[in-house]
């Protein structure tokens, strides 16, 4: 469940990455879904000046969108899924707010974590099978396939708390 202090900590962090217009911001926020009254991927228009926020989309079609990337109008997000969950390439038009899906490919492991984008690719790290996993970009910016996979080996010095590896951010 996300509380009231993770979700400020995502949007400090995502208002860094946030296009500025006029006096207000953009920006878009990563939720959990599953038990929970979210329903995704929000745009938000922050007005910080009267203290107000509008929603000005919703991506719904992802499960457990929590982490997300940016690279100039393309967003991509991991789905915490039930079993490999997925990955996920979004187009963002800034003046509107609108989300529009692209694709979506397996995480090809289990509990996608975070998330980082580059013009030519999008890496994710997957926490429950403890592998991190590169995939390629067509050129409109949609998930092409997985070029690397690199499995993390061994547990923690308290083997009872940590059996094996957890890829993480």
């Amino acid at each position: 469940v996300c509380t009231m202090k993770h979700f400020l900590i995502i949007l400090v962090n995502l208002m860094m990455m946030s296009a500025v217009t006029a006096k207000n911001y953009t920006v878009v926020v990563g939720t959990y879904t599953r038990n929970t009254y979210s329903k995704g991927i929000y745009t938000l228009r922050i007005n910080p000046e009267d203290k107000t926020y509008q929603v000005l989309d919703t991506a719904s079609n992802v499960e457990n969108p929590s982490f997300l990337s940016l690279q100039g109008d393309l967003l991509y997000s991991v789905g915490e899924g039930s079993g490999s969950g997925s990955v996920n390439a979004f187009q963002l038009d800034r003046k509107t707010g609108r989300l529009k899906f692209i694709n979506t490919l397996s995480a090809e492991g289990k509990g996608p974590c975070s998330v980082v984008a580059s013009q030519q690719h999008v890496m994710i790290a997957n926490y429950g099978s403890g592998n991190v996993n590169v995939f390629s970009l067509n050129s409109d910016g949609s998930l092409n396939q997985l070029v690397q996979n690199i499995q993390h080996l061994g547990g923690s010095v308290n083997p009872d708390r940590q059996k094996g590896p957890h890829a993480h951010q």
